[in-house]
């Protein structure tokens, strides 16, 4: 049995389709609660010029200070409370097999990714300044970014591992037990996922090459589950791309606020078939027989 099947193997492909349709219904509806709450709250805090609610903008158009990307932040991650309670209540499966059914194997590959993640940070973050310190102006202050780093991080690996425990683990199992082609269990959440992603502010061009670049990287997520058959690689690649996105280089009037500095949406809209092409090398990579390399028991039997 392959990781990839030992991974799907925890699901009961027998509930019906509308066990599933239930579930995503939960997850969506609790999402939801907490949304109209979190905005509540701040809405609240905001009228009595409370502290940290006194900044808050009702219009979210640009999200462009540290409140507004932590409240969205706060706002995606509210998605593990549904997914939790769909997986354990309507499923009745364990929480923490959608992150890898076997712990040694779920240990071994999380502290392996976890490094490569910290050394591509390490190396990323300041090639990014470098590239980009002729264009653009400073956002943050070194003061107020250090002050928030942590704060930031934190909000960030649980809104993007939200994202992957619903596209990527939720998602991908329910229907990958059900229908083993990848059409059905990659393809489509994949496309889910970059059209979530459409942003009606780009140009025609931009929106599809943007489209297309989430798209690929669901699609390359998907790819490291099927190799590993851990959740943990796909949640870490999509931890580093969105912490150096909030904290190194953001966009003039795009979600802006916590980055160490700030490019134009022009620099930003010509750097998006570079995107596009990078992601795209890194899928072909995964799905190509040389990905087979990301397989532990694919390395110790070529050993």
């Amino acid at each position: 049995m392959s990781r990839f099947q030992d991974y799907l193997s925890s699901v009961d492909a027998s509930q019906s389709i509308l066990r599933l349709i239930a579930g995503i219904s939960v997850i969506v509806g609790f999402w939801i609660a907490c949304n109209a709450l979190l905005l509540f709250t701040f809405e609240f805090g905001s009228l009595m010029g409370i502290g940290f609610f006194s900044n808050f903008e009702r219009d979210f158009d640009p999200i462009s200070s540290i409140g507004e990307i932590f409240l969205m932040l706060i706002m995606i991650a509210c998605l593990w409370g549904g997914i939790w309670i769909s997986q354990t209540v309507v499923h009745r499966q364990k929480f923490n097999l959608l992150f890898s059914k076997n712990p040694g194997v779920h240990q071994k590959i999380q502290r392996a990714w976890i490094f490569v993640g910290s050394v591509a940070v390490l190396i990323l973050a300041p090639m990014l300044i470098t590239i980009f310190s002729g264009t653009g102006f400073p956002g943050l202050s070194p003061e107020t970014f250090v002050r928030i780093f942590p704060f930031l991080a934190v909000l960030v690996f649980l809104q993007s591992g939200a994202e992957e425990l619903f596209f990527r683990g939720y998602l991908l199992q329910q229907i990958a037990a059900r229908n083993r082609s990848w059409i059905a269990w990659a393809l489509l959440p994949s496309l889910l996922f970059g059209f979530l992603h459409y942003d009606p502010g780009l140009g025609s061009s931009e929106r599809f090459i943007h489209v297309y670049s989430t798209t690929v990287f669901g699609l390359l997520t998907c790819g490291l589950v099927f190799r590993t058959g851990s959740l943990w690689p796909s949640i870490i690649l999509h931890f580093i791309n969105n912490l150096l996105a909030f904290s190194i280089i953001g966009v003039d009037g795009f979600i802006s606020g916590t980055q160490l500095w700030i490019v134009s949406m022009e620099e930003a809209k010509r750097l998006l078939p570079y995107d596009a092409v990078f992601w795209t090398v890194l899928l072909a990579f995964v799905i190509s027989p040389t990905g087979r390399w990301l397989d532990p028991d694919f390395r110790s039997t070529s050993k």
